[in-house]
């Protein structure tokens, strides 16, 4: 869709689930090969610009309901996660054997041998890599193709790799999960120090309490 910051695909696709697992990936790209190439020849290398994706996990949806929800599109720009969007949605998980349902569901999500004899993560990652190397060639080739900065993204290839913003995202996380610990060495210290006699006085007489009566 050309020159229009609200696109309607009105598209509707139908697929078959062989995984209870499958997660449904929707992507959202600005194509840098429309306008008579216009960003081709701004730029050596033109990519196609990232809006953002959705991720729909079918494991968590009810059969035979339709979720109509409009999911907002986030980028990871230089200064930080920029909303880029919505993109409104209407799914639906339908089920023809729950019987079959259910019994997928007990199977192991991996075969047999990988719990044997487990991967390496060194051997992970070169299949990860290959794999992804084999769908860029296909969908290079399809019509319209896809570049294969595309097929990256929504591939999620740098997932593994460090990054700063995720590291600081993970330090405040176990900050705040170890705030709760400090809060409780703080109230403690303050009843140490008769700061609040009053609590103080309540915490002596409960620990008298179970001194006495221990059952």
């Amino acid at each position: 869709l050309i020159d229009t910051q609200n696109p309607k695909w009105n598209e509707q696709y139908t697929w078959e689930v062989y995984d209870p697992c499958t997660v449904v990936t929707v992507g959202v790209f600005d194509n840098c090969h429309l306008h008579g190439g216009e960003k081709e020849k701004s730029s050596a290398s033109p990519k196609d610009t990232r809006i953002g994706k959705v991720r729909i996990r079918l494991s968590t949806l009810e059969t035979d309901r339709v979720y109509t929800h409009a999911y907002p599109l986030l980028a990871l720009h230089p200064s930080g996660v920029k909303k880029m969007g919505e993109l409104h949605l209407a799914v639906r998980f339908s089920c023809s054997s729950l019987m079959n349902m259910m019994y997928i569901y007990t199977q192991p999500l991996l075969p047999k041998m990988h719990y044997l004899h487990p991967l390496s993560v060194t051997q992970l990652e070169n299949l990860r890599y290959q794999a992804m190397q084999i769908v860029a060639m296909r969908l290079s080739r399809a019509e319209p193709p896809l570049r294969r900065e595309v097929v990256e993204y929504m591939l999620d290839v740098d997932s593994h790799m460090w990054s700063m913003r995720r590291s600081k995202a993970n330090f405040f996380r176990i900050m705040n999960v170890l705030s709760g610990l400090t809060a409780v060495g703080r109230w403690f210290n303050d009843i140490c120090l008769w700061k609040n006699p009053v609590t103080t006085v309540l915490v002596h007489i409960l620990f008298l309490i179970l001194i006495w009566y221990p059952e």
